[in-house]
């Protein structure tokens, strides 16, 4: 009965963990790795790495939007607070990385 009870917990858990960490997270790799491949994707005539890289943090920081939307139906208040405010910090990370990427899409990063 115990062990049922844990892994129940823990997949309850998992949801509300991504609701809060996957956006930030998605963004400070986009961050690191935008900033720092920059320069060797213009070497290489590789700036779709750069489009690639956006898009993969997207769906990242989009599973920490959809994991706040379940975490927020729980019908606990603790699980409901967590679900609503990662949902905001989601979506603010979500523009974020967004707004990063306005200057690989319009200024010529490669002359």
């Amino acid at each position: 009965m115990m062990e049922r009870s844990a892994s129940s917990h823990k997949t309850q858990s998992l949801p509300a963990a991504l609701a809060w960490f996957a956006a930030p997270t998605a963004w400070a790799v986009h961050l690191g790795l935008i900033y720092g491949l920059a320069g060797w994707a213009c070497e290489h005539d590789a700036r779709w790495m750069l489009y690639a890289i956006t898009l993969v943090t997207l769906l990242l920081a989009l599973a920490g939007v959809l994991a706040s939307l379940k975490t927020a139906r729980r019908s606990a208040a603790a699980r409901r607070f967590i679900g609503r405010s990662g949902l905001w910090l989601s979506i603010l990370f979500l523009l974020v990385i967004l707004m990063q990427t306005v200057p690989i899409v319009v200024v010529e990063t490669c002359r």
